[in-house]
């Protein structure tokens, strides 16, 4: 099994990177949390928009029109957490069928870099 370095916790430095980590795994690394953010960001979203519309709806007082836009947010936000859930299976698969490591930020960095 490879010795696997993860950083040292330093009292009076904090965290440090580990010594041998390359440009390209930093700024993967980078990437990946950029896009965990943003997964995240994009499920809050959701929930955001999502109860904003039960809410029209429950004050909607029985307008079909209101009732019609309150279900509309609704259903467009699920829609949008659909889409956001299914972009990474599709952006692997098309990685896989391209040949691009999509998946790994550093080894696709490292390929273009060299």
């Amino acid at each position: 099994m490879p010795d696997l370095q993860l950083g040292k916790i330093n009292t009076l430095k904090g965290y440090t990177a580990p010594d041998n980590a390359t440009l390209a795994g930093q700024i993967g690394s980078v990437i990946s949390k950029i896009m965990g953010i943003l997964t995240v960001i994009a499920g809050l979203g959701f929930l955001f928009y999502f109860l904003l519309g039960a809410v029209n709806w429950l004050v909607s007082t029985g307008d079909p029109k209101k009732i019609e836009t309150a279900r509309a947010q609704m259903v467009n936000a699920i829609i949008g957490l659909v889409i956001t859930a299914a972009a990474w299976p599709i952006i692997y698969v098309i990685g896989k069928l391209l040949g691009i490591p999509i998946a790994n930020p550093a080894d696709l960095i490292t390929q273009i870099t060299i």
